[in-house]
Order: structure tokens, then C-alpha cells, then sequence
């Protein structure tokens, strides 16, 4: 009785080696159907990012003693018509990136064998996210007529002429992600993920520019509150607003 796929295959390719006229035995080529050897399946794709779709697969069952070399990843930009191979891995898993913000990907996988290349998985398919306009944070100066002359000496909004205060971009862990200048105008954190709460954390400056003045954070103009780091998610517009150490007046 035949008990494992290893003999099938051999018994199909002595079967094929028999059936080929002697004298075309140095031209046959023997070789098991990929529909033979058993596929990954269960392919899932899922945007990560506006450049990055990971993929998830589970490995091939009924093995029968046979091993699976490596996994080969296939992507295709025309919904399936035509496929390119993008890279392999001995791992179920894969990070497709570099790729466009906003476009459907689809892709499938295949097992690589000793003897061969299984058929291809299920597809699978993720648009990666659009390119968002991100977190905008803004620094503006509460009005008082004492700022030191590097801020300008007086300033009903906007941190003054040269004057720019320093942002972190952290995730929930603490870690900074990005950062950043602002002023008046506004400085625009970009390449986020819309599902995921950011923290925004607005510095103090100490000596600032130069000058005699720390320049201390003191409410966000929203809500009057002073929380740092603040959460915010893709599209939030912040205005920080700032008073020195001399005493300037309350803001708005």
C-alpha cells in the first residue's frame, strides 16, 4: 500500500520513465506536477501602512516526511492578470513595502520543494493606506508686550520672527517617532497610520535662541489644558501656546 506522498511521486515518475520509447530517454525530462505537492493556504494580506501590506500564510499539511525549502512571494498590480515574484522566505509570514500610498495589491505564494514547486495559495489582496495630511502641531506666543527682542517685542500670535519650538512625535510606548520645528505656520508630522493614537509632546526651550527667557509651554488652545504628551490621530491641527519666564500675561 502506498503510504506517503514521497512514494506517489515516485511511483508517477517511474510510471512516466516506463511509458517514454527508449530512444527518447536522454530528452525526457521527469519531473512530479506541482499539483502533486501540497500548497500554502489561508494567504491573508493587510495594509500596514501608505507603503507597507504584510502578508500571513499557513504552511502546507500532509507532508508525509517531505520538507518546504522556502516560501515564494508573488504580487500583482493588475488585479491577477499577470504576476511577479517579489522575494522568498522560510518564514509563513512577509512585509511587502515600498510600495504606493492608496493602491490595491494582490498577491499569492508557492512552496518550494527538492523535487519541485507546488501550485500557488489562495490570493489575496490590501490597498495600502492614502497618503494622509498627517498631525499638524502650531506654536503660538500668549500676547504680552515684554518678550525679548529675538521674539520680537510685541506678538499677538506666532512665536516671533525667528523663533521656532521643538515637537516630538511619540508612540504609546514613549518612543520618539518623529520630530519637528514650529512656528505660526505650522509644522505637519506626515507618513502615519490612521488607526493608530499618536503622542504629541511639545518642549519647553530654556534660554531660548539665545536669549535670557525660558520659553515654556503652557496650554494646548483647544481645551486650556496642559497635557504633554497629548494623543492625536491622523488629520488633529494642535496649537500649542507658550508664555517665558517674566511673567508674561495670561493668553487667550
Amino acid at each position: 500500500m502506498v503510504r506517503n506522498l514521497a512514494t506517489i511521486v515516485m511511483l508517477a515518475s517511474l510510471t512516466l520513465f516506463m511509458a517514454v520509447p527508449s530512444g527518447q530517454l536522454a530528452s525526457a525530462q521527469i519531473l512530479p506536477g506541482p499539483t502533486l505537492l501540497p500548497a500554502p493556504t489561508n494567504l491573508s494580506a493587510t495594509a500596514a501602512s501608505t507603503s507597507e501590506i504584510d502578508l500571513a500564510w499557513s504552511a502546507p499539511s500532509n507532508l508525509q516526511g517531505m520538507l518546504v525549502r522556502s516560501y515564494n512571494v508573488e504580487r500583482s498590480d493588475d488585479g491577477g492578470t499577470t504576476w511577479s515574484a517579489i522575494g522568498s522566505t522560510q518564514s509563513t509570514s512577509y512585509a511587502d513595502t515600498g510600495l504606493a500610498a492608496g493602491t490595491t495589491y494582490s498577491y499569492r505564494v508557492t512552496a518550494s520543494y527538492l523535487v519541485g514547486t507546488s501550485a500557488p495559495s489562495n490570493s489575496a489582496s490590501a490597498t495600502t493606506y492614502s497618503q494622509s495630511p498627517g498631525i499638524t502641531v502650531y506654536a503660538h506666543r500668549i500676547p504680552a508686550s515684554y518678550w525679548d527682542p529675538c521674539f520680537a517685542t510685541t506678538c499677538s500670535a506666532g512665536t516671533g520672527p525667528g523663533a521656532t519650538m521643538y515637537f516630538e512625535l511619540w508612540d504609546a510606548a514613549g518612543n520618539v517617532l518623529a520630530s519637528g520645528y514650529s512656528d505660526e505656520n505650522g509644522y505637519t508630522f506626515t507618513g502615519l497610520n490612521p488607526s493608530t493614537t499618536y503622542y504629541v509632546y511639545p518642549w519647553d526651550c530654556d534660554q531660548c535662541h539665545g536669549s535670557t527667557h525660558d520659553v515654556v509651554f503652557e496650554y494646548w488652545g483647544d481645551n486650556h489644558s496642559s497635557e504633554r504628551p497629548r494623543p492625536a490621530t491622523v488629520g488633529a491641527s494642535l496649537d500649542a501656546w507658550y508664555s517665558c519666564t517674566n511673567n508674561c500675561a495670561d493668553g487667550p
